[in-house]
C-alpha cells in the first residue's frame, strides 16, 4: 500500500521566477525528514523544474499549446491529476489561487496555505504568512480566513535554510576591506528576470568602476531566467564578473559577499541574516515592505520603486555602498530587533504534521514573533545620530509642516537621499527624545567661503509631540555643543518672514537680523541661495573674528 503523500502545488516561471518553488521545497525536505513524502503539482513539468527539485516527482497539468485560465479549470485537473494518490494533506503556495480554488480542492485532504500579502480570503486548516508588519503582524489574515484555521505568522516562519540559524558573522571575524582587498557584490533579481537588462545594468556599474580592479560581481542567473547567454557573455569578456548558474542554494556565495544588490524577496532575508550589506528593490507586490519593518531586521537600504529613469542614479548608488563597504558593514552588524534564526522550516513542518496527523488545535491560534523591546529612557535625550537614522531623518525632513518652512520645498526621494547621505552628508546631527518618544532632528555644520568660516543648521520636526518648549532645549544643547566645539565660529541663518515662532525663538539666542550691507551677508547668501530676500531674513550670532596683522 502506498505510503500517504503531501501534494504541493505551486509554480515557477520567468515573470514569477522562483520563489515560490523555493520555500515549498524547501518544506518538503523538512518533511522527508519526518518520513512524509511530497508530490509536486506544477503547471509544466520541465527539466528545469525537475533539477532544481531533485527526487521529488512531479507532475504538470497543462500540455503544450495549454496554460492557467481560472481557478475553477485548474481545480478539476488537479484533483483528477492527484486522484491516484493516498494525499494526506495539500500545500498550495501560488498567488493565482483563492479561496474557489481551496474550497474545491479541501475536500480531498486538509489544506495549508502559504501566502504573504494579506489580500484575499483563503479557505484553509492552516495559514503560513511570515511577512513581518511590525505591531500590525497579528492582525494579519483577520476575517480572510475561517475561525479554525491556525494562521502562523511572523519571521519566525521564514523558509529559509537551517544553515543561516548557525552564528552570524561576528564583527570582528571579519578583516576590514582595505584599498587593496577585492569587494565582492552579489546581485540577483530572482529566479526569473531579463539577463539582458542586467548585463546592461552592470556594464554601467563597472564604467563607474574603471579605476577599481579589486572589484568582482557575481550575478544570479536564474534558472527561468530570460537571455542568460547576456550575462554569460558579459562574464567571459570581463574578469571581474563571475556568473553564478544552476545554484541550488547561493549560502556560500553570499557567505563570501561584501554587498548584495537585487531583489527584495528571500535572497534579501538570507543576505540579513548573515549580515549583509544590501541595496534592494520591489519587483512585486508582495515585495512592498515599510521601512521601519526592514529595519527590524536591520536593512536601511531599500526603494519601493526603480523606474528605468532611475537607472544611472541607482548604480552611481551601488558603487557609492560599495565603496564605503566597512561604513556599510558597522551599520548591518548593528543590534537589531528581529534576528532570524533559520528554524522556520522545523516550525512550519511540525504544525503540518500535526494537521495529518489530526493533532492541529482547532482553536484560532495565532504564533508571532517577540521582536526585542525598546527600552525607553525618561527625560529628555539628546544624541547624535548613525547610519541607523537614514530612513527616518527623511521621513521628518519630507513631512509637509517641516516643508512648509523650508527653502526647498518639495520632497526628497529615497535614492537622492540615499546618495547625499553617503556621499554629501558633512552635517552633526542630533535626534531630541521626550521619555523615549523621538521629537524632532537638531543639526548643523561649518561652511568655509573666502576665507571666512561660518556655522549654518537647522532642525525639522518627527512628531506631532514635539512642542515650543521642546523646540527651546533642543536650539539651547546645540548652542552650548557648538560654543563648546567651534569657539568664535559665528552662525548665519535665514528665516521665513511669516515664521514668526523661529524668529523669536532665535532672538532669545542672541540671532540678530542683518541686512544686504552687513559683512556676513554675502556668505548668508552663498549658503542659502535659494532664500531670497524678500520672503527670507537674514541672521547671524556672533560676528567675524578679527584678522591678526
Amino acid at each position: 500500500m502506498m505510503e500517504k503523500v503531501i501534494v504541493i502545488r505551486t509554480h515557477a516561471s520567468s515573470t514569477v521566477g522562483i520563489g515560490h518553488l523555493a520555500r515549498v521545497s524547501r518544506l518538503a525536505e523538512g518533511l522527508s525528514q519526518r518520513g512524509v513524502q511530497s508530490l509536486f503539482v506544477v503547471d509544466v513539468e520541465s527539466p528545469l523544474i525537475s533539477n532544481y527539485l531533485g527526487s521529488f516527482k512531479t507532475i504538470g497539468l497543462y500540455p503544450d499549446g495549454e496554460a492557467f485560465q481560472s481557478e475553477a479549470e485548474d481545480a478539476a485537473r488537479f484533483l483528477a491529476a492527484v486522484e491516484a494518490y493516498p494525499v494526506s494533506a495539500i500545500i498550495v503556495d501560488d498567488y493565482r489561487f483563492a479561496a474557489q480554488w481551496e474550497a474545491a480542492v479541501s475536500t480531498v485532504a486538509p489544506l495549508c496555505v502559504l501566502d504573504d500579502r494579506d489580500q484575499v480570503d483563503h479557505q484553509c486548516e492552516l495559514l503560513i504568512d511570515a511577512k513581518w508588519s511590525g505591531e500590525q503582524t497579528a492582525e494579519r489574515y483577520v476575517g480572510k480566513v475561517p475561525p479554525h484555521c491556525q494562521r502562523l505568522l511572523g519571521p519566525d516562519y521564514l523558509l529559509i535554510d537551517e544553515r543561516y540559524a548557525a552564528p552570524n558573522r561576528a564583527e570582528e571575524s571579519r578583516e576590514a576591506v582595505s584599498e587593496a582587498e577585492t569587494v565582492t557584490i552579489l546581485v540577483s533579481l530572482g529566479g526569473g528576470g531579463d539577463m539582458a537588462l542586467l548585463a546592461h545594468l552592470l556594464r554601467l556599474l563597472l564604467q563607474q568602476a574603471a579605476d577599481q580592479p579589486a572589484l568582482l560581481i557575481r550575478p544570479v542567473v536564474g534558472p527561468f531566467a530570460i537571455n542568460p547567454e547576456e550575462i554569460i557573455q558579459l562574464g567571459e569578456s570581463e574578469p571581474r564578473v563571475q556568473p553564478i548558474t544552476h545554484a541550488d542554494s547561493l549560502y556560500d556565495y553570499l557567505e563570501s559577499a561584501d554587498l548584495y544588490i537585487g531583489a527584495a524577496g528571500g535572497t534579501l532575508f538570507e543576505a540579513l541574516a548573515l549580515q549583509i550589506p544590501s541595496l534592494t528593490f520591489s519587483l512585486s507586490d508582495n515585495q512592498n515592505n515599510r521601512m521601519s519593518d526592514l529595519e527590524d531586521f536591520g536593512h536601511y537600504f531599500h526603494l519601493h520603486n526603480l523606474q528605468e529613469e532611475d537607472f544611472e542614479e541607482f548604480l552611481e548608488l551601488a558603487w557609492l555602498m560599495a565603496t564605503r563597504i566597512e561604513r556599510l558593514r558597522n551599520l548591518y552588524h548593528q543590534p537589531r530587533r528581529i534576528d532570524m534564526d533559520g528554524k522556520g522550516v522545523e516550525r512550519a513542518v511540525a504544525a503540518l504534521i500535526g494537521v495529518i496527523e489530526g493533532e492541529a488545535d482547532k482553536r484560532e491560534e495565532v504564533e508571532v514573533l517577540s521582536p526585542r523591546p525598546r527600552t525607553p529612557i525618561p527625560g529628555y535625550r539628546l544624541f547624535r545620530i548613525d547610519d541607523r537614522h537614514v530612513n527616518r531623518y527623511l521621513d521628518a525632513r519630507n513631512l509637509v509642516t517641516n516643508l512648509q518652512k523650508m527653502t526647498v520645498q518639495d520632497k526628497v526621494e529615497p535614492l537622492d537621499h540615499y546618495i547625499w547621505w553617503l556621499r554629501d552628508n558633512h552635517r552633526d546631527s542630533y535626534l531630541l527624545e521626550r521619555d523615549g518618544e523621538p521629537l524632532l532632528y537638531i543639526w548643523h555644520l561649518k561652511f568655509l567661503e573666502n576665507r571666512i568660516e561660518v556655522l549654518i543648521g537647522g532642525w525639522f520636526i518627527y512628531s506631532v509631540s514635539c512642542n515650543a518648549l521642546d523646540v527651546l532645549y533642543a536650539l539651547n544643547q546645540e548652542l552650548l555643543i557648538t560654543d563648546k566645539e567651534c569657539p568664535g565660529v559665528p552662525w548665519v541663518a535665514v528665516i521665513k518672514n511669516s515664521n514668526r515662532f523661529v524668529q523669536k525663538l532665535n532672538a532669545r539666542f542672541d540671532f540678530t537680523r542683518i541686512d544686504a550691507s552687513h559683512p556676513l551677508a554675502p556668505i548668508t547668501e552663498t549658503c542659502f541661495p535659494l532664500a531670497g530676500w524678500n520672503e527670507f531674513g537674514y541672521y547671524i550670532r556672533g560676528e567675524i573674528a578679527a584678522e591678526e596683522e
